[in-house]
């Protein structure tokens, strides 16, 4: 079945080592602003069969044909600079507030300890014991009695 998941705030994630994904047929990322990649050492974008960059009417495609270049002016090594982006800011994760203090819904009291059973008249405090005794024709049903464990069996 299908999971379908929608936050309405901001979602953190922080991973202590690597993340892995494998996805079966396609990964669709759509951003209202700004995607931004950053890595310490290396970004390797690997495609099959095409490879294409796309802004503002230009773009650059990789394909098997070749390199093709389309904007109004193509500079090599003549000015422009490297645009930035806003990087990455995780937010750690905090301990939740206790239920009686959220905002939402009527306070409840706190919750009543469970109470110990007292203990027996005899002050037993280890393990209890049911003796069973089936008698009579199990084909005709049988009769149950139950035996006092210090009493006669």
């Amino acid at each position: 079945a299908d999971r379908k998941t929608e936050i309405r705030a901001n979602d953190h994630l922080t991973v202590g080592n690597s993340q892995h994904l494998k996805i079966g047929t396609g990964q669709f990322i759509e951003a209202g602003n700004e995607i931004h990649l950053s890595s310490g050492l290396k970004v390797v974008l690997e495609a099959g069969s095409e490879l294409t960059l796309k802004a503002a009417g230009s773009f650059i495609k990789l394909d098997a044909s070749g390199i093709t270049m389309v904007g109004p002016v193509i500079k090599i090594n003549s000015g422009g600079a490297p645009g930035n982006g806003s990087g990455a800011a995780p937010i750690p994760p905090t301990l939740p507030k206790p239920a009686d203090t959220a905002p939402v819904g009527e306070k409840t009291g706190t919750a009543n300890l469970n109470q110990l059973p007292a203990p027996t008249e005899k002050g037993a405090t280890g393990p209890q014991q049911l003796i069973v005794d089936v008698w009579g024709d199990p084909e005709q049903g049988g009769q149950v009695e139950l035996l006092n464990p210090e009493g006669d069996a």
